[in-house]
């Protein structure tokens, strides 16, 4: 068609060229010929299959521990090819986003972290807004379909391959690969933890399964005149007007996706950047056992390994050099599930973690019997305390912890009315001393740490031992029986001369 377009073209113009002066009709024939072969050039551009999808730079990055638990250490060598399961991700660049395919991310959502900010959790997605993910039958067949409306040279999509092992992250980064300054660049990507390997629900395994994480710009109102000049050096970003353009990193941790051989993930992610035609990226995630050793994917399967092994070990490495100046790795995820306190349907969940993390059956008793209302109080009275930020290892948490427990169970219980389920938690934990509420307040203030603590409730109940009441004598030996310091022979019921030598005896041997 373009050969007779071109032909008919030049038998005008080269009629129009023998009827005329030769000198102006051949600058007219130049001219011509340059826009007919301009426009063929034009429409071999527009013909270009895409390739921006082959820009993306990618990392995929392997890391001991889970998002919430932070590094947890390893036995490297107990790692197996034979118990490690193969992942292959599939991404594609899509010039439109699709509609109504899979379901929305947030349908799938259990808590969304952003950093650096100042309100770290978010009720909703801001950079992933209209992130779509669900299980599909076929990865090839779901891009081909997903990318049936947009250019069909956009179907072409780029395949990675990792490992995933147990107890280990395994993240998979995708960026502007023409980024060559120091700043994180604008880029989306997941992580993956599996798990450890017995199953358990241990810290670690506080997220296993799948987070999406955006890294970009988003825009929020600032004041400037309260900005002031000292600060303009520290904002690195675009002032449009009142308006200012900030690099956050948004991960958003699902709650209800396992990671299963065969079973298919796909996922729809609106593009982060600011270039290119691509307005959206189909990706896809397929978990496989290890490949046998008649197949051809053995020796691709045994580099990705390898790459895991080594950047395992790399990580060890460092961990070991920088140990005098690394934090308390079990505190790591602390600031994000303080803050989930604020929201009433996680306050039970976050306060059994943190009785799981410090060890405190006091705030576990709380998170499991205490009401609405209770758990209100004592996560209210967490954050405010907190906040003082003097709380930086597990130790310090676990005290602060259980002295606001203290605290919200002193002053309902002092108050008129009457919590029976709140009476028997501290009876349990502290003896006859939690029926004397003001006496508990005294002890809690006096103490410096749960040790020193349990010290002095030790002795308070070993006094309570020589009380008139006979409830408040069983009391307080029950309690001193369970943690094995009641002076043996002695009988709450018995007379008094009886409890009184027991008690002589007993104080003669422990001087």
């Amino acid at each position: 068609m373009r050969k007779i377009e071109i032909k008919n073209i030049y038998e005008i113009i080269s009629l129009h060229y023998w009827r005329t002066n030769k000198i102006y009709n051949t600058i007219l024939l130049f001219l011509a010929l340059s826009f007919v072969f301009l426009g063929c050039a034009m429409n071999t551009q527009q013909k270009e299959p895409e390739s921006y999808i082959n820009k993306i730079g990618y990392e995929i990055i392997y890391t001991p521990g889970s998002l919430i638990s932070g590094f947890v250490p390893i036995d490297i060598n107990s790692i197996s090819v034979e118990e490690s399961l193969g992942i292959t991700v599939k991404v594609t660049a899509l010039e439109q986003m699709p509609e109504n395919s899979l379901d929305p991310i947030e349908s799938h959502t259990k808590m969304i972290l952003v950093s650096p900010s100042e309100n770290p959790i978010m009720p909703i997605t801001q950079l992933g807004r209209g992130s779509r993910i669900g299980y599909i039958p076929d990865a090839d067949k779901f891009i081909n379909n997903i990318a049936a409306n947009n250019d069909e040279n956009n179907i072409k999509f780029r395949q990675f391959q990792g490992i995933l092992a147990h107890g280990v992250t395994t993240s998979f980064e995708f960026f502007e690969s023409k980024t060559i300054n120091s700043e994180q660049p604008e880029g989306f990507g997941f992580w993956i933890y599996l798990g450890t390997q017995a199953k358990k629900e241990t810290e670690a395994d506080i997220l296993q399964g799948i987070a999406v994480v955006t890294n970009g710009k988003l825009k929020r109102k600032i004041n400037i005149e309260q900005e002031g000049s000292q600060n303009e050096n520290k904002i690195n970003t675009e002032l449009l007007g009142n308006e200012q353009w900030e690099k956050i990193t948004e991960t958003i941790l699902l709650g209800d996706f396992s990671i299963e051989v065969n079973k298919p993930i796909g996922m729809i992610i609106p593009s982060p950047f600011n270039v290119g035609k691509a307005k959206a990226f189909a990706v896809t995630i397929e978990v496989n056992h290890p490949p046998d050793e008649v197949t051809s994917n053995v020796s691709m399967y045994a580099d990705s390994f390898k790459g895991l092994i080594e950047q395992l070990w790399k990580s060890e490495v460092y961990r070991k050099s920088s140990q005098i100046n690394k934090p308390d790795t079990a505190f790591l995820g602390i600031d994000e599930s303080i803050q989930v306190l604020r929201f009433p349907t996680n306050r039970r969940g976050v306060l059994l973690y943190f009785s799981q993390k410090t060890e405190s059956s006091l705030v576990e008793d709380i998170s499991l019997s205490g009401s609405q209302n209770v758990l209100e109080i004592l996560s209210d009275t967490i954050i405010q305390e907190y906040s003082s930020g003097l709380y930086k290892d597990i130790q310090a948490l676990g005290w602060m912890l259980e002295r606001c427990a203290y605290k919200v169970l002193v002053e309902m219980l002092s108050s008129d009315s009457t919590v029976p389920e709140l009476e028997s938690v501290l009876v349990r934990h502290t003896g006859e001393v939690g029926r004397h509420v003001a006496s508990l307040e005294e002890l809690v203030a006096a103490s410096s740490g749960r040790e020193d603590l349990h010290s002095r409730l030790i002795k308070e109940n070993i006094i309570y031992l020589e009380d008139m009441s006979p409830a408040s004598r069983t009391r307080a030996f029950e309690w001193l029986t369970s943690i094995n310091k009641a002076p043996d022979g002695y009988n709450p019921l018995a007379s008094l001369k009886e409890r009184r030598d027991v008690l002589d005896s007993f104080e003669s041997d422990s001087n």
